[in-house]
């Protein structure tokens, strides 16, 4: 099992999950059929983001990554883990915390006025 930070866009949640790695896996957390693994940095340190691919075709799915200017990356719910040696890898506990305590906030969503948490990428 691989512990990830899930953000949870429709229920505007940040948590840490244990996740088993598989396409299936990922399917199911996410809510959706097709994923995309994207790289990023986060407070100079790379992480992978899996989301879902056919995120942006859904109306009024919540931003969920934004850059430190605000503007939005990816929409609807996302994993994020390291990638080592060709496939994804878990967090470890204490940065899977420190990731959910430093780089997730509270925002307002501007379109529907919910309440949303986002994960701020360098």
């Amino acid at each position: 099992m691989l512990t990830m930070l899930k953000i949870d866009a429709d229920r505007a949640d940040a948590q840490i999950v244990k996740v088993d790695g598989s396409l299936e896996n990922y399917y199911k957390e996410l809510g959706c059929r097709t994923i995309e693994i994207l790289e990023a940095q986060i407070n100079g340190k790379t992480y992978d983001i899996i989301c879902d691919e056919e995120g942006t075709f859904k109306e009024d799915n919540p931003i969920s990554v934004v850059d430190r200017k605000g503007n939005p990356h990816i929409v609807g719910s996302i994993l994020v883990c390291h990638h080592k040696n060709n496939k994804e890898s878990g967090l470890d506990d204490t940065e899977a915390e420190s990731l959910k305590k430093w780089h997730v906030y509270n925002a307002t969503s501007l379109k529907t006025r919910n309440r949303i948490k986002v994960l701020m990428i360098d």
